[in-house]
C-alpha cells in the first residue's frame, strides 16, 4: 500500500459553507478533512448561494454552476409593451424574460399607451382627457395646469367682476370670460 502523499486524493474546500467544494482551498492527504469534498463542483467558492442544483435568478450569474447564465430562471421580469414609446407601458400586452425586450418597459401604468402625451408623470391639462393617468380629467383634478380665470358674473349681463374669479377648465354659470363689468349689481349696466 502506497500511503505517500503524492498518490493521496485531492480534497476541495467549501469555503462559502454550501456544501460543495471548491478550487479556493484544496488539500491532498489520504482521508477526507471535515469541510472538504472530492470534487471541485461550486463554480463559485466565495458566494453561498452558487453552487450546483441551485436556483438560477436573473442576475447575470451562473447560479446552479452548470455553465449557462439566467438559464431557466426561477422567477422572470414581467414587461409590458410601451407602445407610444413614452417610458409606460400597457398590460395589453406583457413577456416575462430577465432582460426588458425591444419596445417593453418595467412600468404597467400608462393609462393611454397610444398618446406618448399621456402617461403617469404629464402635465394634467384643460383637454378633456385624463392626461396624468390618475383617473381625473381636466376640472376633477386638483393638479390641472393653466386653467381658465373666471370672472363671476353677479347679474348675468355678460360681463363679470375682478373682485370673484374661479380658475377652472370649463365655465360655470354665473362667470363670465372677461371682467369688464363696472357694477355687477345692475344687468343695465355694462360695457
Amino acid at each position: 500500500i502506497d500511503n505517500s502523499v503524492s498518490t493521496a486524493p485531492i480534497w476541495y474546500g467549501d469555503t462559502d459553507g454550501d456544501g460543495f467544494g471548491g478550487n479556493l482551498d484544496t488539500k491532498q492527504q489520504c482521508e477526507q478533512p471535515t469541510g472538504f469534498f472530492a470534487t471541485d463542483a461550486d463554480c463559485d467558492d466565495s458566494n453561498s448561494t452558487i453552487y450546483p442544483g441551485a436556483d438560477e435568478f436573473c442576475n447575470n450569474l451562473d447560479d446552479n454552476c452548470d455553465g449557462n447564465i439566467d438559464d431557466n430562471p426561477v422567477s422572470l421580469a414581467t414587461w409590458y409593451i410601451d407602445s407610444d414609446n413614452d417610458g409606460f407601458g400597457s398590460t395589453d400586452t406583457t413577456e416575462e424574460s430577465c432582460a426588458a425586450p425591444e419596445g417593453f418597459v418595467a412600468s404597467p401604468d400608462d393609462c393611454n399607451d397610444n398618446d406618448q402625451n399621456i402617461n403617469p408623470v404629464a402635465a394634467e391639462i384643460c383637454d378633456g382627457l385624463d392626461n396624468n393617468c390618475d383617473g381625473l380629467a381636466d376640472d376633477d383634478d386638483p393638479n390641472v395646469q393653466n386653467p381658465t380665470v373666471w370672472f363671476e358674473d353677479l347679474d348675468e349681463d355678460g360681463y363679470g367682476t375682478p373682485n370673484s374669479t374661479q380658475e377652472q377648465c370649463e365655465q360655470s354659470n354665473g362667470f363670465s370670460n372677461n371682467d369688464l363689468d363696472c357694477n355687477d349689481a345692475d344687468f343695465f349696466i355694462s360695457p
